[in-house]
């Protein structure tokens, strides 16, 4: 009786006892594995100063799942089965992915792992075997629509825009209205769309969000613009079609490519403690 409903955004109300449980994370039957940059605020690791020893990572690591042990090992305090979160398992880093596979090598009674991820290909091919794959399809537009205009109270355009940007996710479009992101997307697309002009004058204004902010606008904005290369229609950014278009009439096609390849590398560094100028700089020019 473990939903896991209850740790992400629910518009419904929650009358389980367990789901209860679940939505404040402390059914005793029922752990969440993720990134230390995605613990809810005030649970990340603090000095005795009160401030964090280091900023919070973005890896899964071998630590957190080495301290699902005892867990396992243990019977179910409510007669049960016991359920372990990993989210997103793409997150994990090597020695815990080889971690987590001796465990799912020999599984406790009783016990379900739930590795949830939108990159299953990340995943190591040995954990991929041992697991049941079970594809979760987006819900229909409308549904989307209706949803999210409800969670957030937004209005029909920027809904629309909401979940366009995240690829139809209305999770992830929830999350995303809520947060600061949103303001900054309207601003870091201004920039984009006045491109070819002065990059560097572009980077100043880039620099002043995080990378992985800016990053994610840049390579949705690349994706889009190859599409409409291709005489096809952008899916991220459709309000800013005819930019796009425009763009992709003067746009090498190659190069393109070749600087998708390139933000595909740089994605394996964006959040580690680079100079945001320089990054910014790096990726405009």
């Amino acid at each position: 009786d473990i939903g896991v409903t209850g740790v992400q955004t629910c518009a419904l109300p929650i009358s389980c006892l367990s789901c209860r449980w679940c939505a404040a994370e402390s059914h005793p039957d029922f752990r969440i594995v993720r990134p230390a940059a995605d613990e809810p605020e005030g649970s990340a690791t603090e000095t005795a100063s009160g401030k964090s020893s280091a900023k919070p990572s973005r890896d899964i690591k071998i630590e957190q799942i080495r301290a699902l042990t005892a867990f396992v090992e243990t019977a179910s305090h409510r007669g049960g089965e016991k359920v372990v979160l990993i989210m997103p398992a793409d997150a994990m880093n090597q020695p815990a992915s080889n971690a987590l596979l001796k465990t799912l090598e020999e599984p406790s009674p009783g016990t379900r792992f739930i590795l949830v991820t939108d990159k299953p290909e990340r995943l190591s091919a040995t954990v991929r075997s041992r697991c049941r794959h079970l594809p979760l399809n987006k819900p229909a537009p409308e549904v989307a629509r209706a949803w999210v205009s409800k969670a957030t109270g937004g209005d029909a355009k920027r809904v629309e825009s909401w979940l366009a940007y995240c690829g139809g996710a209305p999770l992830r479009a929830v999350e995303f209205a809520k947060g600061e992101h949103s303001a900054a997307l309207s601003g870091l697309l201004e920039t984009l769309a006045r491109l070819p002009g002065d990059a560097l004058e572009s980077a100043q204004q880039f620099a002043a969000h995080e990378p992985s902010e800016w990053f994610a606008v840049l390579q949705a904005w690349t994706t889009d613009l190859a599409r409409c290369a291709a005489g096809a229609s952008p899916v991220r950014f459709p309000s800013q079609s005819e930019r796009l278009k425009v763009l992709a009439r003067s746009v090498n096609p190659g190069s393109l490519l070749a600087f998708d390849r390139w933000l595909a590398d740089l994605a394996k560094v964006v959040t580690h403690p680079l100079s945001p100028r320089l990054l910014a700089e790096d990726a405009l020019l």
